[in-house]
């Protein structure tokens, strides 16, 4: 399955957005994204270049991407408690956190962009869908306007898959080691 240029072209404007979000240097990314848009080619050479953006040089926080960096960066080991779980039931608990992970991030993505409790509630009582049960609608009867505009495929009638989320990226690559 081959994805269309628009598709390609809205996840890498996502991935400067959060790359920027992440301290990466952006600069000019946007522009020649702008410019790329309507070309596969460009649009996969911009992808190599985004990927390859430094960090800024006044982030000061510390994420590696690395499995060697992260345990250099974390505490010394603290003793851990005895589980008292087959394997199985380890992995079971394990998969069940990891799908809870991904449900809230996918679900909660619309409302993320600085919502209070009441605002939340009242958009979704305007689209009769307090309490919610199912994904986000797009449409509200409330005066209540959604921010994240860019999350329709997490909502309710447009999703299809799983749509990217830096909550989860990390989870995805710490996962191959």
């Amino acid at each position: 399955m081959h994805l269309s240029k628009e598709v390609i072209a809205e996840r890498l404007r996502h991935e400067i957005n959060e790359r920027e979000f992440q301290g990466y240097v952006i600069n000019g990314l946007r522009e020649e994204w702008a410019d790329a848009r309507n070309s596969y080619d460009s649009l996969i050479a911009l992808y190599e270049r985004v990927k390859a953006a430094p960090m800024r040089p006044d982030w000061h926080y510390i994420e590696p991407s690395d499995l060697a960096g992260i345990r250099a960066e974390r505490p010394a080991s603290v003793s851990l408690p005895r589980f008292y779980l087959a394997e199985h039931e380890i992995a079971a608990k394990i998969h069940g956190a990891w799908l809870g992970r991904v449900v809230g991030c996918i679900l909660g993505k619309p409302l993320e962009e600085g919502l209070t409790a009441a605002q939340i509630k009242e958009y979704l009582e305007g689209a009769d869908a307090f309490p919610l049960d199912n994904y986000v609608p797009t449409q509200s009867q409330s005066a209540r306007i959604l921010l994240r505009r860019d999350c329709v495929p997490s909502m309710r009638g447009y999703d299809q898959y799983a749509q990217e989320d830096d909550d989860l990226n990390i989870c995805v690559s710490l996962s191959n080691y």
